[in-house]
């Protein structure tokens, strides 16, 4: 594995976890932000993903974050779904 997490939260498709490491510290949260890394468990988490990515980096994200899950009636989304 890249060394680029090393030290850092993360999370990984179910399985993964064991080919990481003790050099991460590894979460089973859906969505896990730590600075300026996102990851995720997988293509079951990429409505999470895609928003958290929205909320970091749009200037008022967490706003537009909001909007698009009214928009299209995603209701699943918790706010513990994300964990920084």
């Amino acid at each position: 594995s890249a060394k680029v997490f090393h030290g850092r939260r993360v999370t990984s498709y179910p399985g993964f976890e064991d080919k990481l490491g003790a050099q991460y510290k590894y979460s089973e949260d859906r969505v896990v932000v730590d600075g300026n890394f996102v990851t995720s468990r997988g293509p079951g988490t990429c409505f999470e993903f895609a928003l958290t990515i929205i909320a970091i980096l749009c200037d008022d994200g967490e706003k537009q974050r909001q909007h698009i899950i009214g928009s299209v009636g995603y209701a699943l989304i918790l706010p513990s779904a994300v964990s920084y």
